[in-house]
């Protein structure tokens, strides 16, 4: 009886401890994630700084034809689409694009992730098949995957291949459970009949060959490799807005450290959303937030719906008893190493062929708690 009791006192013990957790949880994410902090960790790939680190103009301008906040891939790859397609058709040149940062530039995700280019194809094609219909599961796919050679394309245009590190590389999804390894080669089987073109870099190695043919853990029960990408994503998003500020300086403002405060929506008298800033007001017919986990603090509707998830990665030195490079940064890896989560690899091509390393959520199990609705960097 005595054992009963204290069994039950301990499950009771642990529901109060986990609702707990969940109330806390479901207050962070009720809660406005806020500014970027002030004082954020230094990153590795931000080191040396670019010349952007802080710019800005003296004046912010009173005007602009579009508004976009953030300074990262997203919000660089819609300014390069606008002024683009703004620029190449007659009697346009006079559109006017300011980009906002909270911070120095690209100084959010986009300057602190792994730098992989590893979309997910065979993991997610049936569940995109389900929820959307085979064709727009196919559509999607397709739109994955052609970010690999894409970002590349445009480090080429730019003319910053060199210093943007966008290579093509092999990436492994290495499996330790023999069953999360099955249902993987099952997904893969699937994905194969529907898109072959697509699949067919696609090849899965069980145990022993994988361990001998990509140098793998004892543990290692198989893997599955195909064709990715890998870049610096830093140096690629800083050296296109490098060369948008050259190429369009009459009509592209960049301005960092000037955070977006409050944004006040058009009236029957203002016609125009004005955007405040602690340098001043803007007025623009278009706002576009590519914020991030930040999204919620400025469009509060968004909160409990994009959740901000901390995550942490590593630069590591290979150590002298190592090889100092792993096909000159040609190769990558996501590790499952829960049910729940990955960890992932890949190795810089230059300098002293740092080890990215990054991941841990899943091995954090019940500590992950603390990343979810987290946007203290």
């Amino acid at each position: 009886m005595g054992t009963v009791l204290s069994l039950a006192k301990l499950a009771w013990s642990d529901f109060l401890e986990n609702l707990r957790k969940y109330q806390l949880l479901k207050k962070r994410l009720q809660t406005s994630p806020g500014l970027p902090v002030p004082n954020p960790t230094l990153s590795f790939w931000t080191i040396p700084p670019s010349p952007l680190v802080q710019c800005a103009p003296s004046k912010l301008p009173n005007h602009a034809d579009f508004v976009v906040i953030g300074s990262g891939i997203t919000g660089t790859s819609l300014c390069r689409a606008l002024l683009d397609q703004y620029h190449s058709e007659e009697n346009l040149e006079s559109v006017k694009v300011v980009m906002l940062e909270a911070r120095d530039v690209c100084s959010g995700a986009t300057g602190r992730n792994g730098g992989h280019i590893s979309p997910p194809l065979y993991h997610d094609y049936i569940t995109l098949k389900e929820e959307h219909g085979e064709d727009n599961a196919k559509k999607m796919i397709k739109f994955r995957l052609a970010h690999v050679e894409e970002l590349g394309h445009v480090a080429e245009e730019e003319d910053i291949l060199k210093e943007s590190q966008w290579r093509g590389v092999e990436t492994v999804d290495v499996f330790y459970d023999q069953n999360m390894f099955d249902e993987a080669k099952s997904k893969l089987q699937v994905f194969r009949e529907a898109m072959p073109v697509e699949s067919e870099h696609y090849r899965a190695l069980e145990s022993e060959d994988a361990k001998k043919t990509f140098k793998l853990a004892s543990d290692t029960v198989g893997c599955i490799s195909t064709y990715a990408g890998a870049i610096h994503p830093y140096r690629f998003v800083t050296g296109i807005l490098s060369k948008m500020i050259v190429r369009y300086s009459n009509s592209f403002s960049l301005c960092t450290h000037t955070p977006c405060t409050s944004i006040v929506s058009p009236t029957a008298t203002t016609p125009f959303y004005t955007v405040n800033t602690p340098r001043g007001t803007i007025t623009t017919p278009h706002v576009i937030h590519a914020t991030n986990g930040w999204s919620s603090y400025l469009l509060e509707p968004m909160r409990a719906k994009i959740i901000p998830v901390r995550g942490n990665m590593s630069a590591q030195r290979p150590g002298q008893s190592l090889d100092p490079s792993t096909l000159s940064g040609q190769r990558s890896f996501v590790f499952y190493t829960g049910t729940v989560g990955y960890d992932y690899l890949t190795q810089l091509p230059t300098g002293e062929n740092e080890l990215m390393l990054g991941g841990g959520f899943a091995r954090a199990a019940e500590d992950n708690f603390i990343e979810v609705g987290n946007t203290d960097d």
